[in-house]
Order: C-alpha cells, then sequence, then structure tokens
C-alpha cells in the first residue's frame, strides 16, 4: 500500500515551495502453502518453517511502519534571468534477487535440499544442520533506503543559451556494493595462525561451519558531486547540451562487511571522478538561404545543401582499481588480499605490445617473499594483517567521439592488478568501448 499527500505554497511572486509526505507500507512476503518456505533465524539458529506450528505463512516477520518518504522543493527567483533550487526526498525499494520478496525463502530448508531433512519439528522451527547452506534475512521488514538532496543554480545567459551549476548528493542504504547479500559466516581474521578457522566464524555457538547469505539490506552508500551544464538552444543552426561531473560515490564491497564494514569502504567500482560530455546538433551552412552559397542553383543545393553533423562526445577519468600481491594466502585466510600503499605508483599509458598483446600501464615490483618486505611503492603486510584501503588507484581515462569513435581512439581496460607478479599490464578494452563504427544514412524529401 503506498500513500502520499503534497502540496505545492507559492509564497511570494519568485518564491515556491513543494512540499509532500510519502508513506510506503510493504507487508512481509508468504508463501502459498505451508512448508512451502524457510527463513533462518540468525537469533536462534532455527529455520522457520512456513505455516508449521506458531509459524505463520510469512514467518512470523514483523512489518514496518515506519517508511515514511517526505519531500521538499524549493524555487527562488533571484533575478529575472536567474533561479536558486533545492530539493530532499527519501524513497523506498522494494528490493531484487530476494533481499526483501523472493527466492530466499523457497531455496532453504525444507524446499531445497530436502534429503537432508526428513522432518519438520511440530512448533515449525527446525534445527539447521551443519554444512547446510542457508539464507537468512531481518526479522522485521527492512527496505532498501536513499535520501536524495540537491541545490542548483541556474541562469540565462542570452534568448538562447542557459548555464546550471549543482551540488547532488544522496546517501543510502542498501545493497553492498552492487550485490544483495553478505556471508554473515564468514571467518574473522582475528586469531589467523593460532585458532581454528571454523572458530573464528561468527555462528560457531551454532556448530556452523557453512557460508550464510544475509539480505540485510544495511550496507551504506554516498555520493556527492558537482554538476554542471552549459545549453543551447536551437538558433543559427547549432544546438548543444553539454555537462561537466565531478563525483565522489563511496559504498561496502560485500567482502568481510559482517565482521568489520570498514574493511572494504572506499571508491564504488563504476564511479570515474571526471565526466565531460557535449552532444550537439549543426547545420552545415552551405546551400540556397544559407550563409555560404546562400544563391545556390536547385541542383547545386540538392548536392551540397541540407547537410547536418550530429556529435556526441564523452571523456571520462579512469576507473577505480584495487592492488593484490602474489603470497597474500600465506599471510591471511579470509578477507580482502591487499598490500600497503607506502609511497606513490606511477601510472602511465604505454603502447601496445604486439608480443605480450599487451598496453603497458605502471611497473610491476619484485615478489615481496616476506612480511614487512618493501618493494617500490608496496609494503607486504603482517599475517594476520590487511593491507591498505579499497580502490586507491585509477585506471586508464576514457574517451569516445561519434559516429561511433570516429577517430578510433583505444579505450583500454584495468591493469593486470597484482603487483609483483607480472602486473601492471592491460590485455583487453574497456566496458562498452568500440573500435570505430560509422552509421551512414540518407533522406529523400519530396
Amino acid at each position: 500500500w503506498f500513500f502520499y499527500g503534497q502540496d505545492t505554497w507559492r509564497v511570494t511572486p519568485k518564491l515556491t515551495i513543494n512540499y509532500g509526505l510519502r508513506w510506503d507500507i510493504m507487508n512481509p512476503e508468504y508463501v502459498n502453502a505451508n512448508g512451502n518456505g524457510g527463513l533462518l533465524d540468525l537469533g536462534t539458529g532455527l529455520v522457520r518453517v512456513a505455516g508449521v506450528g506458531g509459524i505463520g505463512r510469512n514467518f512470523n516477520v514483523a512489518n514496518n511502519f515506519h517508511n515514511f518518504g517526505p519531500r521538499l522543493g524549493i524555487a527562488y527567483q533571484v533575478r529575472p534571468k536567474t533561479v536558486l533550487r533545492a530539493g530532499y526526498g527519501r524513497s523506498y525499494d522494494i528490493g531484487v534477487f530476494g533481499s526483501t520478496f523472493g527466492h530466499a525463502v523457497t531455496q532453504n530448508l525444507p524446499v531445497l535440499e530436502v534429503q537432508n531433512n526428513n522432518a519438520v519439528p511440530s512448533d515449525g522451527l527446525l534445527p539447521l544442520p551443519d554444512g547446510v547452506f542457508a539464507r537468512a534475512r531481518p526479522l522485521r521488514m527492512r527496505l532498501p533506503r536513499l535520501d536524495a538532496y540537491n541545490l542548483t543554480v541556474q541562469h540565462q545567459i542570452t534568448n538562447t543559451l542557459s548555464a546550471e551549476i549543482a551540488y547532488v548528493g544522496n546517501y543510502g542504504h542498501g545493497f553492498y556494493q552492487n550485490n544483495p547479500d553478505v556471508n554473515v559466516n564468514q571467518p574473522s581474521l582475528v586469531g589467523f595462525g593460532t585458532i581454528p578457522q571454523n572458530l573464528r566464524r561468527p555462528f560457531a555457538r551454532f556448530g556452523w561451519t557453512q557460508d550464510i547469505n544475509f539480505f540485510g539490506n544495511d550496507a551504506m552508500s554516498n555520493y556527492n558531486a558537482l554538476q554542471t551544464k552549459v545549453e543551447k538552444r536551437f538558433s543559427n543552426g547549432l544546438q548543444f547540451v553539454a555537462h561537466y561531473t565531478w563525483s565522489n560515490s563511496l559504498d561496502h564491497d560485500r567482502d568481510y562487511f559482517a565482521i568489520d564494514p570498514h574493511v572494504n569502504y572506499g571508491p564504488d567500482d563504476a564511479n570515474r571522478k571526471h565526466v565531460f560530455s557535449i552532444s550537439s546538433v549543426y547545420e552545415l551552412p552551405f546551400g540556397k538561404g544559407k550563409r555560404f552559397m546562400g544563391d545556390a542553383s536547385r541542383l547545386l543545393d540538392l548536392l551540397i545543401g541540407g547537410f547536418q553533423l550530429n556529435t556526441t562526445t564523452n571523456w571520462s577519468s579512469g576507473l577505480p582499481w584495487t592492488p593484490q600481491y602474489k603470497n597474500c594466502n600465506s599471510d591471511k585466510d579470509t578477507g580482502p588480499c591487499r598490500p600497503l600503499v607506502v609511497g606513490s605508483l606511477s601510472q602511465s599509458l604505454g603502447s601496445y605490445d604486439p608480443s605480450t598483446g599487451a598496453i603497458p600501464y605502471y611497473t610491476p615490483v619484485a615478489e615481496m617473499t616476506t612480511p614487512g618486505q618493501v618493494s617500490g611503492p608496496f609494503q607486504r603486510p603482517q599475517p594476520g594483517t590487511f593491507g591498505s584501503g579499497r580502490n586507491p588507484f585509477y585506471g586508464p581515462r576514457f574517451f569516445t567521439f561519434e559516429a561511433f569513435n570516429v577517430f578510433n581512439n583505444v579505450n583500454p581496460g584495468q591493469p593486470n592488478n597484482c603487483v609483483d607478479c607480472g602486473g601492471g599490464k592491460i590485455t583487453g578494452l574497456a566496458p562498452n568501448a568500440s573500435m570505430r563504427q560509422l552509421n551512414f544514412g540518407a533522406k529523400i524529401t519530396f
């Protein structure tokens, strides 16, 4: 059930305020028959079997009636040609891949792997055996949530040209980077080398040595950006819109999140700090009535007139990447593999080497054979510790000019990130990169 109310208040001829409130009520998921689903209770270690004993078909998950989404928008005309805008809104989502609804409850005991379960107890609380993979969710509805806010100044420069500059941000709780679940029974690194791995699992108290996927919708993310825009409406044969964005997007990777969320908090894998794009339409000034050869004959106008150039150009800085080192499996048995960054890494796109089929991007360092050893800008961590943070470096920039990639510009992918085992080379193209493609079209009007 969704309810909302909204109002617009024109406070003065120059000031307008829009405000409203949305209320999202999403009831807990239920299955279509008794025994057709199970939900793991991490507090007791028991699987709640739908429709058995005192367990309802919704697994007795508590509803949440506090999903309120306020909205606020303000527009103020500072001057006749300058407008200040600001906005804030909170939004909720139903989630995907079982994070709130879906396969999580039907891919648990007693439905899946029923061969390991001969009988469901009369109270509907089924002990989860060791070694049987299971999924869990919060026992009170928790929806993915996002708070979004912005502040924009818009100015009319001429009758056909305008510019904007904006701060845009958001703060969310939801997925773990791009994944809906996290392993809440992942072993801790604390005690590595002295305590067996399975005894370092958070749910060793229930005797579990298996992974447990938890759809928590509890990973924090935030985005802050400076966004600028210049737009020219069509006049004198020209129309264009240009954007520049500086952004900083931070989130959590799911690896080791259940033990220590700070270990894998860092720049989002898809965040390019700088992005410039421009799209334009230009009618070439040739032919009858145009700037050049305006008195052209009918035949000449058919040959040189009516041509139009449409372009889209994108220049973006590189994607972030995380270094790894060769012998990390000797220093840890869980969590991310990262060296310590103790110096600066020189990165420069080299020339394609046909003998290796790769493009050099940084110079790999000598193998770090002992803990604490420094090699170039990297140091091997001590056993039982992690290295520096996630995504400290950025890969090659991205550039396209369409019709698609008319300059045949190569947009390399990310470099091999093993810094002391022959890394530093790029062997593929960036996602969505293509070599030159030309599309030709013709239109006859009669």
